[in-house]
């Protein structure tokens, strides 16, 4: 998870399937269409699963990429 980063989460092209952690429990997002949009806050934890063989995901982040932002899980 990230300490200042939001996350949007796209899917141009298949399906896939992003798992969720964070302070509302676990929860599954099915993601297909291009004009969906998911956003994830910082203390989210996220993976993305069951992705299809034509998926393609744009994943756009609020920050600059910086190696301190990010926790580990525990």
């Amino acid at each position: 998870q990230h300490i200042l980063n939001k996350t949007a989460i796209i899917c141009l092209q298949g399906q896939c399937r992003i798992h969720t952690l964070g302070s509302s429990g676990e929860q599954d997002f099915e993601l297909n269409i291009p004009q969906h949009c998911l956003i994830l806050e910082p203390s989210e934890w996220r993976e993305m699963v069951s992705l299809t063989d034509s998926c393609i995901l744009l994943v756009l982040a609020s920050e600059y990429y910086d190696p301190t932002d990010y926790q580990h899980q525990k």
